[in-house]
């Protein structure tokens, strides 16, 4: 997980739209529950730990942003995770005054799924010495289909299942 953090200190305009969607997920959980001064939601004390592997075309999609949006009537918050080396990444689900470590998981439920991965124009990795802004000031686009990357048309889905064994939950992405 330490992974996540690192990669979005290093990128200040991912930490910025991320820290943004926190923030609104935060105030939109937020409304209506009094001064701050009461405990955590009890909805929150129940994150079920996700994970699992994403490929495009097979291989394991490194430094892709992967989102969970929840749907549904009971829907709460996003849960969020980055991809590693080998395609793998894991869930967490920001929760305001809670330490980072209990943020892990998912909030069971049904969710539509992002993924997002941005390369340069000539479609090479960003450099690590260069944030997301830059490089898209350079050219850098969204590599992924829109089925898989816009919020409006995705069709990728999932449930989280509360579970003592939670099964991974795989994505195997197509670049065509």
């Amino acid at each position: 997980m330490n992974s996540i953090f690192q990669w979005l200190q290093s990128r200040p305009a991912v930490r910025s739209v991320f820290s943004l969607g926190c923030s609104i997920a935060l105030m939109i959980g937020a409304a209506g529950c009094g001064d701050g001064s009461e405990e955590t939601p009890e909805v929150y004390s129940n994150l079920i730990a996700v994970s699992g592997i994403v490929t495009l075309n097979g291989a394991p999609l490194r430094g892709a942003a992967i989102t969970f949006n929840p749907v549904g009537e009971d829907a709460v918050r996003p849960a969020y995770g980055l991809t590693d080396d080998a395609g793998k990444y894991e869930l967490i689900t920001p929760v305001h005054r809670r330490p980072a470590d209990q943020n892990k998981g998912a909030v069971p439920g049904k969710y539509q799924v992002v993924i997002n991965k941005l390369l340069m124009a000539n479609g090479s990795e960003i450099p690590k010495d260069q944030t997301h802004s830059e490089a898209m000031r350079l050219g850098a686009q969204e590599s992924l289909p829109a089925v898989y990357s816009d919020p409006e048309k995705t069709t990728l889905k999932a449930e989280v299942v509360d579970a003592a064994e939670p099964e991974p939950i795989h994505f195997d992405l197509k670049s065509k």
